[in-house]
């Protein structure tokens, strides 16, 4: 399941193992410039559940919190 979020992509997708599902927040930010590579971020097994719907919106939720934290961080060069 994907979401768009402040210029960014979120792939809230869940992997399903051992009949569980293992919240995963996949993040893509392209820019604007084609010449500039996308910046990506994966968190992989925030936390496992027994539906499907509740690993997408941890997954969701978690990705949400952390492209605003790192928003309203001034940019530093070299991190």
């Amino acid at each position: 399941m994907e979401f768009e979020y402040r210029g960014w992509v979120i792939d809230a997708t869940p992997d399903f193992s051992l009949g569980q599902f293992f919240a995963h927040a996949r993040l893509i930010h392209a820019s604007i410039d084609d010449e500039i590579d996308p910046e990506m971020h994966i968190e992989r097994n925030l936390a496992w559940f027994d539906n499907q719907d509740e690993a997408i919106q941890v997954a969701r939720q978690w990705a949400i919190e952390w492209i605003d934290a790192r928003e309203a961080k001034p940019f530093q060069q070299g991190h």
